[in-house]
């Protein structure tokens, strides 16, 4: 019996691990997580003390940033051929980043937060994107497909 527990958990952990190692579990998790939390994020942050002005400044800061910052990484990436890591070091970056919201209380807080999360996830998206288009040519599933 404990043998068949055993197979059946790595059979699990296989399952789970191959999920979210796929590029489809990536964008499942990826897009799915930003589209369950970005339209409340501005309540989070009047539930932290900031007032209209405040959340309005900093969603447009963080837009503008990653509009600039985000394809002049990438195409630093590129163009020095280090894609994967950039992409790694970036969404592991995000995602401790996103683990450091809560603890936010003062509006120069958020503004090193979010100024921050504006150079980095952008690239995220657009890296793992060139990925899958990368892999699609060298033969393996199409982009679409994917996606």
């Amino acid at each position: 019996a404990c043998d068949r527990a055993v197979r059946a958990a790595r059979a699990a952990w296989t399952a789970v691990a191959t999920f979210y190692s796929s590029a489809g579990g990536w964008y499942l998790c990826f897009f799915g997580g930003m589209a369950c939390l970005h339209p409340f994020f501005p309540i989070f942050l009047r539930s932290r003390g900031l007032d209209e002005v405040q959340v309005g400044t900093l969603l447009t800061l963080r837009r503008w940033l990653a509009g600039g910052l985000g394809p002049l990484i990438c195409g630093l990436a590129d163009w020095l051929h280090v894609r994967r890591a950039v992409l790694l070091v970036s969404f592991s970056l995000v995602l401790a980043l996103h683990a450091l919201y809560p603890l936010g209380r003062k509006y120069w807080q958020f503004v090193v937060l979010l100024t921050i999360d504006a150079a980095l996830e952008p690239q995220v998206s657009a890296l793992a994107d060139s990925a899958v288009a990368s892999a699609a040519k060298a033969g393996g599933p199409s982009y679409g497909a994917v996606r």
